[in-house]
């Protein structure tokens, strides 16, 4: 606290605008500098996954310690806390929803998908979970869903920035959508 977002009024609860929006923007830049890996146009910038056991093992375990992080930014075991867990759950739970309905609806569900979703979820509702009731993360899980989906697409599809893990939508498109929505 006490910086000169803090004084303008604006509120982070666990860090989801200097963390999230600053990766997703480092990774945009990073991703247009190197510019395209090989087979990029061949596979459309959807390279099938290396080892799908070990991506999901890490995304488990980072969904795991993330309850660690948002609830630990209450610095407390209390209400807010306890309220900051269940917001975290209830916002990935949904962002990773609208991804996987979304990759259905375009012939492509995967797991891989449910993951970014899950993801996308957990940075879109860390600036907000200690502030937010159920209904509200619900809320933002569903547009961090949208937004972070729609900016692969569109990174990718229509921009040709081939971000090998989607870092500039699934953290930086959410960072901002979940901090603007306190």
């Amino acid at each position: 606290g006490g910086g000169w977002l803090g004084e303008l009024g604006v509120l982070d609860f666990a860090g989801g605008i200097v963390i999230h929006t600053s990766a997703g923007a480092a990774s945009l830049v990073i991703a247009i500098m190197l510019g395209q890996r090989d087979e990029f146009e061949e596979y459309h910038g959807e390279y099938p996954p290396s080892n799908l056991p070990l991506a999901t093992m890490g995304g488990a375990l980072l969904w795991m310690g993330w309850y660690g992080f948002n609830s630990g930014s209450a610095f407390a075991a209390n209400s807010v806390a306890v309220s900051a867990v269940f917001a975290t759950q209830v916002g990935c739970s949904m962002c990773a929803l609208v991804w996987l309905g979304l990759s259905w609806r375009s012939g492509k569900p995967s797991s891989i998908a449910v993951l970014n979703g899950t993801i996308g979820g957990l940075a879109g509702i860390t600036p907000a979970a200690g502030f937010v009731v159920p209904q509200t993360a619900l809320a933002i899980g569903l547009l961090c869903g949208f937004a972070s989906y729609g900016g692969v697409r569109l990174l990718k599809g229509r921009f040709g920035i081939d971000d090998a893990l989607d870092v500039s939508s699934v953290h930086g498109i959410t960072g901002v959508v979940g901090s603007l929505c306190i």
